[in-house]
């Protein structure tokens, strides 16, 4: 004779397999992911530039959560929403992402940030976004241009890119770009 305890354990399990056994007939690789819940989280993103002997800078950060229907709205930089111990730390993993990942060239680096300050990565644009601007003018460094110079050869201390190191790389005042 079976106790309640299995009795409601085997039922819980048929009702939590119900819709495990659904998505393996919807998608038989079983290739499916979880993600965690995030409450009002912030979009970032932060703008990279790396040069043809894998050295990474990156340009600051945006802040891009003013969204309507995923859409952005709002773009500005810095971003002054987070402490700086939390920019700090995005802007050195997205360094980190790149330079461990062979990239060249301009590029965004995207995290979402909780209300803890906790960011998680959610993907590299291998490309200039529309707002690059926003960078642009705190930083006061033209992204298509050292985009086309890279491309050509150049390197971070040539005198046509003239970004001697990551300390070099200062922000100027604050810029807001509405979409």
């Amino acid at each position: 004779m079976e106790c309640d305890w299995l009795k409601i354990l085997i039922s819980w399990m048929k009702l939590w397999l119900q819709p495990v056994k659904r998505l393996i007939e919807l998608f038989p690789a079983a290739n499916f992911f979880i993600e965690k819940y995030l409450e009002s989280p912030r979009h970032i993103e932060v703008q990279i530039l790396t040069d043809n002997t894998g050295k990474t800078v990156h340009l600051f950060e945006r802040d891009c959560s003013i969204q309507r229907r995923y859409q952005k709205i709002i773009e500005y930089g810095p971003a002054f929403a987070l402490d700086e111990e939390t920019r700090q730390n995005i802007r050195a993993d997205a360094v980190k992402l790149i330079e461990n990942g062979g990239y060249l060239s301009a590029g965004t680096v995207e995290f979402l940030v909780d209300k803890d300050g906790n960011h998680y990565f959610i993907e590299v644009n291998p490309r200039i976004q529309v707002e690059h601007t926003v960078t642009e003018m705190i930083t006061g460094i033209d992204i298509v241009q050292a985009q086309i110079l890279i491309a050509q050869g150049h390197n971070f201390p040539d005198t046509e890119l003239n970004i001697p190191s990551q300390e070099s790389v200062k922000t100027n005042g604050f810029a807001v770009q509405a979409g």
